[in-house]
């Protein structure tokens, strides 16, 4: 049995007793918390707004603002409620993230090991913006790659089946049609990650409406890009490229088969075994659809990961069947009854009943408001199982 109470205490207090001397933990006397409950009382729920200043000084230069760590940089919120965020990435946000998307992997790699004999497409990041560069601290990470340790990093790129230089050197029709020559050039393809099913119908889309295209770029190992590129980044794509003839036969050979787009597919990939996406709230209808383009591939849906923190992953009991369970080892969660208002604590969780979450992390955001709901719907040794309901409306 999970003890979920100590872990969610010693990890809350290790947060606090790091950033107590921070202009935050000043603020809030962190160096006279050493409890959950002490926390809760001198720490108030905070929504975005809260941050605007802090975040203002950390751009300006500033250091222990909200952390003892220095913000790398300052990852781009999806903004799908709202508009756009500027949430501060620490090195140990980027460690939490790992040890979530980590347990998630050997999990899924330990019930599939089939997906270690060939290549993964993964887009890991749910926010897709391009970097920027503002003030002192970059704006979004170059690649997905960098959520992970070095050593993971390395491993990681080695089964990537699309370059981390794609999302840095393309734009516009130029990213999709890139995305596409990678996916459709390698048959081994096992595994496709991405946050929002919509990107991959979108995919396979601009793969059937740039076929031509796509073929002639493989036979001759030249990106026929169609809009203008930086001539030296079209060369550090190719390198990737080479001259693909053979792959360029199959697919002419697929795509002018006159069968249903599922069989499509199948032929494409056909050693493709799990995709794994959002399948619940808005994400439900798109998924489905994914599904019926994939009838023989097992799907997977993903749990809640916010810019800000990850909430849950999915735990494949069988071949399969899977649950989503939260990332209790990563970050401190609260959680506040949808109906009642009350504030619970992850082992105080209830069977059916909705809260909205409320988390502390080690990017420097203490009991924020995500607006996500999330509905309990069991537990699994001693773990309280966790769905993705929607937004907050109010």
């Amino acid at each position: 049995m999970v003890q979920l109470e100590l872990t969610q205490s010693n990890y809350l207090m290790g947060i606090i007793k790091k950033n107590a001397q921070t202009q935050f933990g000043k603020k809030h006397n962190f160096d006279e918390i050493n409890n959950i409950k002490q926390f809760q009382e001198y720490v108030p729920i905070s929504n975005y707004e809260d941050y605007n200043e802090y975040i203002e000084e950390i751009q300006s230069g500033k250091k222990f603002v909200l952390t003892v760590d220095a913000v790398k940089k300052f990852s781009l919120s999806s903004g799908t409620a709202t508009a756009s965020k500027l949430i501060p990435n620490t090195q140990t946000l980027i460690k939490e993230f790992d040890k979530c998307i980590s347990v998630w992997l050997f999990n899924l790699y330990q019930h599939l090991p089939q997906l270690l004999n060939g290549r993964a497409f993964w887009i890991i990041t749910p926010s897709t913006k391009p970097k920027e560069i503002e003030g002192t601290i970059a704006k979004g990470f170059d690649n997905d790659s960098e959520y992970f340790s070095p050593l993971k990093q390395w491993l990681i790129r080695n089964i990537f089946a699309v370059p981390d230089e794609v999302a840095q050197y393309c734009q516009g029709e130029n990213y999709y049609f890139v995305l596409a020559v990678f996916l459709v050039l390698d048959k081994n393809l096992r595994l496709i990650s991405v946050w929002n099913p919509s990107v991959l119908i979108i995919l396979l889309e601009k793969i059937i409406y740039y076929k031509n295209r796509i073929i002639e770029s493989l036979e001759i190992g030249h990106l026929k890009v169609p809009e203008p590129i930086n001539y030296v980044q079209l060369k550090l794509l190719e390198k990737y490229l080479k001259n693909n003839s053979k792959r360029a036969y199959e697919l002419k050979e697929i795509f002018g088969l006159k069968v249903d787009k599922s069989e499509i597919w199948s032929k494409v990939w056909p050693k493709l075994t799990l995709i794994s996406a959002w399948d619940s709230a808005w994400a439900y209808t798109p998924a489905m659809q994914v599904k019926e383009l994939f009838p023989n591939v097992m799907f997977q849906g993903k749990g809640l990961l916010a810019t800000e923190a990850c909430i849950t992953f999915p735990i494949v009991n069988t071949e399969y069947s899977y649950k989503y369970i939260p990332a209790f080892t990563s970050h401190f969660f609260e959680f506040e009854n949808t109906q009642s208002k009350e504030i619970k604590l992850l082992h105080q969780l209830e069977t059916n009943c909705s809260y909205e979450i409320i988390v502390t992390t080690g990017g420097g955001l203490y009991r924020y408001r995500l607006n996500d709901i999330v509905i309990c719907y069991g537990f699994l040794n001693g773990l309280p199982l966790l769905q993705f309901q929607g937004k907050n409306s109010w």
